[in-house]
């Protein structure tokens, strides 16, 4: 301890640290391309299990969906997330992209379409058949489902400003 002297009668002490032992070490192990590989596809599957996503599932498709081209979608991406040619880290890349611009349209919302509830909304639901063969009969114009159509064909125009429906 060092005594430090201070304006009163009494001195002030202050114990300096014990010097401890570092348990980590300065140079951290390398990771091989094995165990990152892994790590990206274990965030893959992460990012892959958000709500938004299932507005693009082909298995559980809302009726307006039939209108909705995915491979236009990936092409405005740039790729597939489940394309097994790519790497890990470009699949996960690709999946973060198109968690993105999900939530980009789920954040502007629309007419239909409440705002930041996780879901791309604006598909008339309870529509006849026959008249569900025209878009306009089967997905609202001021929607999020219409501005995901919309990036399809437009891309990253389709973020902001108006929705342009040429359907």
């Amino acid at each position: 301890m060092i005594p430090i002297k201070n304006g009163y009668s009494t001195p002030y002490f202050t114990s300096l640290p014990a010097a401890t032992p570092s348990t980590t070490s300065v140079h951290p192990a390398p990771v091989s391309g094995h165990d990152r590989d892994i790590r990206y596809s274990r965030i893959l599957k992460q990012v892959l299990e958000d709500p938004l996503f299932s507005t693009l599932d082909k298995r559980g498709k809302p009726d307006g969906a039939q209108f909705l081209d995915l491979n236009k979608f990936y092409k405005q991406l740039g790729g597939h997330w489940n394309d097994k040619s790519l790497s890990p880290l470009q699949q996960l890349n690709f999946a973060i992209k198109a968690l993105n611009v999900l939530e980009r349209i789920d954040r502007l919302g629309g007419a239909y379409s409440p705002e930041n509830n996780n879901t791309i909304d604006g598909v008339m639901r309870d529509r006849p058949t026959l008249e569900a063969r025209h878009i306009s009969n089967t997905v609202h114009a001021d929607s999020e489902f219409m501005r995901l159509l919309d990036y399809c064909e437009r891309g990253e125009e389709a973020l902001s400003g108006d929705i342009v429906n040429r359907r």
